[in-house]
């Protein structure tokens, strides 16, 4: 029999779970799929909890109510000392827009709900994960949703079935299936949402479901040296994975498939091991010591990570990430021992049952009143001029909006579709392009008489070429993933081929590390073959942050609005533009932006109006700036010389 219900290595599992997902926060680059630690974290919960019910079902001493209570108590109170934390010191670290954002998903985490949230936040604009101090509640979120219903569905439907080892796994992989399935086509309700989710938690259901093997433990006993190695080696495994870069799709679903199984199986093989006296490593002090603070430290880690990057910028040096890694664990151990040690329940009869409860719902209640008062701060706030942002979009939404057509680039964008937006008597303008492509939209809706015609992707640079590294570089990308097979060669050809189109604009991040300098040479050479009159619109600029994150928070101010100290350090935007200017020719008019937006300085205001949204993508102030600097000029111009030439011929 186990000796108590606790399994030490379990904890040491938790350990190397929490230690993989603060490698990745402070060191992405190092480890780029640290997040991993999440997915095997859900497995851990699913055996857990499933654990805690077979056993307290089969006392037939299970109550809903005891069960509730004391997941809350568990985990509640250092989430909302977290969350109130947080609201307090980033009212003095972010602007107002910032700030509201962070008060919004407090309470959001406060109630159960921040993966919903942020699956909603996650929108065509959505601000770096940087600047997000609660985003990693999200996971929380997703636990504590499994929390509720799992019990009600394992009692009523599950418990007393013959089979229920079958049942917990056919509903873990109709999970993963739906998962996979829907991989392709919505990413972010798949990170976010609980019901594709699940199936993590159900893998580790399943273990807590099966019951101990008498040969199996028999064989640890005769082996346990050389066994014992099995759970070190499935953590080893999910670090060498946790090294290897996945994106958004098919493949991280079955990697993290992957992990969520190996985390499952190792804790049915520790506990068995713990059934036999056998230690491993992950039983040793310093595993379990990290391993029982383990949810603590991921709460505190986060926002001490975007503190510092709110006060030292996006891009932390070596010697910021090295203390902050140590600060994170500390600030995990103090969360532990002064709030939630203390507040745990010690047993099903803990003396202090009733005032640990209390203790519980009187922070909950302070969260949210803390909230819901902070969204009305203002001026308190730390930013001198607060932006309305929702506005600024509302006004660029509304004059792209006056646009006949915006259609998604996609393998199953037809001829037929682009025609209906075609209108007759009217100059047809065609925008091509990912997310910079609609500021240009609007400009030619304000500039010209045309009727423009927005065909995008965001997040997925327009590439015309055949070069197959490219295309499996730009198919790593999520949002190009499901743009079907050379989707932009496919829509390339069909435009050639259309009727009365009288010009193209062609837009994209061209500074993008997918692309190489023969990629853009490529592109131009294929654009020229269209014999349409091709507008090239050239590099714009990136910044290593916001902009009106920089207007809130004091780094520039309307008459020294110079954006140029703080051009992304990473990129070669003139490099990559004086590549593109001297490949386009002919009948390609190449469109200087960012000798425009970026000559003497960089400027941040037009009228004293923020110029961009975030680091790149361009307000209507932004584009009138261009406008009245004529920088589309020449491709009008061209589209006349273009139409005269036709004619003639």
């Amino acid at each position: 029999m186990v000796k108590s219900s606790r399994v030490l290595q379990i904890e040491g599992l938790r350990a190397v779970c929490v230690l993989l997902v603060l490698l990745f926060h402070i060191f992405p680059n190092r480890i780029p799929s640290g997040y991993l630690g999440v997915d095997a974290f859900f497995a851990i919960s699913g055996y857990v909890v499933t654990r805690l019910l077979s056993h307290s079902m089969a006392r037939h001493s299970f109550s809903f109510l005891d069960f509730y209570t004391s997941r809350a108590i568990r985990l509640m109170p250092a989430l909302m000392v977290t969350i109130i934390l947080t609201i307090l010191s980033f009212r003095y670290l972010f602007g107002t827009t910032d700030y509201h954002a962070t008060v919004w998903s407090g309470v959001a985490a406060a109630l159960s709900a921040s993966n919903i949230w942020f699956w909603y936040d996650a929108g065509y604009f959505s601000e770096s994960s940087a600047f997000k101090p609660l985003l990693h509640t999200w996971s929380l979120g997703v636990e504590e949703q499994f929390y509720i219903f799992w019990p009600l569905i394992y009692f009523y439907f599950i418990r007393d079935a013959a089979n229920r080892k079958a049942i917990i796994f056919s509903i873990a992989l109709a999970g993963a299936a739906t998962a996979l399935v829907f991989s392709k086509s919505s990413a972010d309700s798949v990170f976010y949402l609980s019901p594709f989710r699940f199936y993590q938690f159900m893998l580790g259901a399943g273990f807590a479901a099966m019951p101990p093997a008498a040969q199996f433990t028999k064989a640890l006993q005769a082996n346990g040296r050389l066994l014992s190695l099995v759970p070190l080696a499935a953590m080893a495994a999910m670090t060498i994975m946790a090294l290897a870069a996945y994106h958004f799709g098919p493949g991280q679903i079955f990697v993290q498939f992957l992990v969520s199984l190996l985390a499952a199986g190792s804790c049915w093989y520790c506990e068995m091991m713990e059934r036999v006296d056998r230690a491993s490593l992950l039983s040793a002090w310093p595993a379990v010591l990290i391993g029982s603070r383990s949810y603590a430290i991921y709460l505190a880690h986060w926002p001490l990570v975007v503190a510092s990057k709110a006060i030292w910028g996006e891009q932390l040096s070596l010697l910021i990430k090295l203390p902050l890694f140590g600060e994170s664990i500390l600030a995990g151990f103090l969360l532990s021992a002064f709030v939630e040690r203390p507040i745990r329940l010690r047993g099903a009869r803990d003396p202090h049952y009733a005032l640990k409860r209390s203790a519980t719902a009187v922070l909950a209640l302070a969260c949210l009143g803390l909230g819901w008062s902070s969204t009305s701060l203002d001026s308190k706030i730390a930013s001198a001029s607060p932006l309305d942002l929702p506005a600024m979009h509302r006004d660029f939404d509304a004059t792209l909006g006056a646009a006949k057509c915006a259609l998604p680039v996609s393998g199953s964008l037809t001829r037929a579709e682009i025609e209906h937006c075609l209108v007759e008597g009217k100059p047809n303008l065609l925008v091509v392009g990912d997310s910079l492509a609609p500021s240009v939209a609007v400009a030619m809706r304000l500039g010209t008489d045309a009727n423009v015609v927005l065909l995008s992707r965001a997040g997925c640079p327009p590439y015309f070429g055949s070069r197959q590294e490219t295309l499996a570089a730009l198919d790593g990308l999520e949002a190009c993933r499901n743009a079907g097979d050379h989707a932009w060669s496919r829509l390339l050809k069909t435009v050639a081929t259309l009727r009365g189109i009288d010009g193209m604009l062609v837009v994209g991040n061209w500074t993008a590390k997918e692309f190489h300098s023969g990629d853009l040479t490529d592109s131009v050479e294929r654009l020229q073959q269209a014999h349409l009159a091709v507008g090239l619109v050239g590099v714009t600029p990136m910044f290593s942050a916001s902009v009106p994150r920089l207007h809130e928070t004091g780094k520039i101010r309307p008459g020294s609005g110079n954006l140029a100290p703080f051009l992304e350090p990473d990129l070669d935007p003139y490099g990559r533009d004086r590549l593109l200017r001297n490949a386009a020719h002919g009948d390609v008019t190449y469109i200087d932006v960012i000798d425009t937006l970026c000559g003497q300085v960089c400027d941040a205001y037009n009228g004293g109006k923020i110029m961009y949204f975030d680091r790149d993508h361009l307000s209507l102030d932004g584009v009138n700036y261009l406008l009245n600097h004529g920088v589309y000029r020449s491709f009008v111009e061209n589209i006349e010389h273009h139409k005269s030439r036709t004619t003639e011929h």
